[in-house]
């Protein structure tokens, strides 16, 4: 990750809120990342007398070894879509049909409302992850009465 460990949680927070199910695919990673994949080299994992690293399963169980690491993915084989494609106009659809008017509002509030619950309640990350201030967050919070 040639960013910091912030970014890098952030990027994943991003991902799993677009993600249509409990696994983030590539369809779900930001475009900027995308399109970074394949310009900076990946470190390969090799123990200092040079002998290869076994690929090790979530059980502990060696599934083979490493030959060479995998640093771009094959163009004809991936489909990408913006972060706002499907999943956007699908919520969208919905608030419509249950709000009719003042959705901007309703997904507003919804979107605080799961920030919030994500974090912990903790204003500062909260109005980090939703990249607006924190007095703005408060506004928001008494505007829509997500106060605890």
């Amino acid at each position: 990750w040639p960013g910091n460990v912030r970014e890098l949680e952030n990027l994943i927070y991003r991902s799993a809120v677009m993600a249509q199910s409990d696994t983030i695919l590539l369809k779900d990673l930001p475009q900027e990342l995308l399109s970074a994949v394949g310009s900076v080299d990946a470190p390969v994992l090799a123990p200092a007398d040079g002998e290869i690293i076994s690929n090790i399963d979530d059980r502990g169980q060696s599934v083979g070894s490493i030959e060479e690491p995998h640093t771009e993915a094959p163009a004809a084989d991936v489909t990408l879509s913006m972060p706002f494609g499907e999943p956007f106009a699908e919520v969208y659809k919905q608030l419509r049909k249950a709000h009719g008017t003042n959705i901007l509002e309703h997904a507003e509030r919804e979107i605080i409302k799961r920030t919030l619950e994500d974090v912990g309640g903790k204003q500062v990350k909260a109005a980090e992850i939703l990249g607006i201030t924190r007095a703005t967050l408060r506004k928001r919070i008494d505007q829509y009465d997500l106060g605890k």
